[in-house]
């Protein structure tokens, strides 16, 4: 079984994307999802600031090679089980 992939980052501020990081585990994601939301690493609290900007997920999707939007609720909830 191949892994997922999972981006996190801000997208679109002013000339371009944040890149917060890939990761191909979720517990790792979540933890850095919280973290990032938790503290100004990365100058994030004026990411956060501006609610043009959301913090974002989004998942590899092999056949059609390119990143789509999850959401993290989802996302949780879908590992927990």
């Amino acid at each position: 079984m191949e892994k997922r992939l999972f981006l996190l980052h801000f997208p679109g501020y002013f000339d371009g994307d944040l890149n917060i990081g890939i990761y191909d585990d979720v517990d790792r994601l979540k933890r850095a999802y919280d973290r990032v939301l938790a503290s100004d690493d990365f100058g994030c609290q004026l990411y956060l600031q501006d609610p043009h900007t959301p913090l974002t997920i989004e998942e590899f999707d092999r056949e059609a090679e390119r990143f789509t939007e999850i959401k993290p609720e989802e996302l949780w909830e879908e590992e927990s089980t």
